[in-house]
C-alpha cells in the first residue's frame, strides 16, 4: 500500500508543483498529451503557486489572500489528480515515469482502523478557534465542543478538509473564555476508532 503523493504541507506542496510542472513536458508527447491539454493543466497548477507565493508575500493576515489560495489549491488539486490518472492510464507509462514526476505514494504501514484517533491542534485568529487535523486515509472528522460554562458537549460540524474554524462567539464577549473540543474519524457517516484527546483553548 502506498502514501497518498500529494504533499500535506503547503511548501512541500510548492516544491512538488514546481517539479511536475517542470517534468510533464519532458513526458507529454511519451503519455499522448497534446500541447492545450498541457498548456492548461500548466495553467491551472500555476495560479494556485501564483496565489500561494502571493499569500505568503503579505505581511499582514490577509483573508481574501488565504480564500483565494484555497480556491485555486482545491482546483489545482483536482487537475493533479486527473493528471496523475490519465498519465497512468497512459500505455506508455512507465514506473520510471511516475517516480520523475512524483505521482507514486511511498509505502506506508497498514493502520488499524480501532487504534485511529484524531490528534486536534489549534491556533487562535482573533476570535475564532483554528483546528487543524490530519484525516489520516479517512473521510474527515466530526467534531463537538462546549464553551465556558457549558456542562454537556455539543456536536459541531462534519469537517472533510483541515482546517474547522469555530467561528462562535464567546458567551460572554468581555471575559476570556475556555474551549473545549474532541473528535472521532468516520467514513460513509459511521464513527471509527477513538476519540481524540480533550483540546482545551482559551479565547481571549
Amino acid at each position: 500500500m502506498k502514501n497518498y503523493f500529494i504533499p500535506y504541507s503547503s511548501g512541500n506542496l510548492d516544491a512538488f508543483e514546481e517539479n511536475l510542472i517542470s517534468k510533464l513536458p519532458v513526458h507529454a508527447s511519451a503519455l499522448g498529451m497534446n500541447a492545450d491539454e498541457l498548456a492548461q493543466s500548466i495553467q491551472i497548477i500555476n495560479d494556485h503557486r501564483a496565489s500561494f507565493t502571493g499569500m505568503n508575500s503579505k505581511k499582514a493576515e490577509s483573508k481574501s489572500a488565504t480564500e483565494l489560495n484555497n480556491l485555486n489549491r482545491d482546483k489545482a488539486l483536482d487537475e493533479i489528480r486527473r493528471l496523475a490518472r490519465a498519465i497512468k492510464s497512459s500505455k506508455n507509462y512507465t514506473t520510471a515515469i511516475g517516480e520523475d514526476l512524483g505521482i507514486i505514494g511511498a509505502d506506508q504501514s497498514v493502520k488499524i482502523t480501532s487504534e485511529l484517533k484524531p490528534d486536534l491542534k489549534a491556533n487562535i485568529s482573533g476570535q475564532e478557534v483554528v483546528i487543524k487535523f490530519r484525516k489520516e486515509g479517512t473521510d474527515g472528522i466530526k467534531i463537538y465542543g462546549r464553551r465556558g460554562s457549558e456542562t454537556e458537549f455539543t456536536f459541531l460540524a462534519v469537517d472533510t478538509a483541515s482546517p474547522y474554524n469555530d467561528t462562535r462567539e464567546k458567551l460572554e464577549r468581555d471575559k476570556p473564555e475556555q474551549r473545549e473540543y474532541y473528535a472521532y474519524y468516520f467514513e460513509s457517516d459511521n464513527d471509527i476508532g477513538q476519540a481524540s484527546d480533550v483540546l482545551k483553548v482559551v479565547v481571549p
